[in-house]
């Protein structure tokens, strides 16, 4: 309970420091943006786990509300692609977090902090 009062006015320090300076702040929601981060961006910009959830966090904040999941994911992933696509997004990126994990899994890997090391093996 504590931890959460901190926190609440750690933000509300943020914020007026934010306003008092003139710096826009813009917030945004941190679902799944590691899970994004991870298996979407940190291979292709060779980023560590979290400068690519910052990345999301960042598109995020630019209009990117949602990250659209690429095919060879789905297709590596998804056995039923065809109803995969009427699912919100959300619930597609928490299905290939949990299909990327199941096959990590399998290898004795317990994290998706690993999936660039391991990703042409899965």
């Amino acid at each position: 309970m504590s931890y959460g009062f901190v926190w609440s006015k750690f933000l509300a320090a943020v914020e007026r420091n934010a306003l008092r300076e003139g710096v826009p702040l813009i917030k945004v929601k941190p679902a799944f943006t590691s899970v994004i981060g991870i298996l979407k961006y940190q291979e292709q910009y060779g980023l560590s786990n979290h400068e690519a959830a910052a990345y999301v966090i960042g598109r995020r904040a630019l209009g990117f509300e949602y990250e659209k999941i690429p095919i060879a994911l789905i297709q590596q992933f998804i056995k039923n692609p065809d109803g995969f696509q009427y699912i919100n997004n959300w619930k597609q990126w928490s299905a290939i977090k949990q299909a990327t994990l199941n096959v990590l899994k399998k290898k004795g890997v317990k994290s998706l902090v690993s999936w660039q090391h391991h990703r042409k093996l899965a």
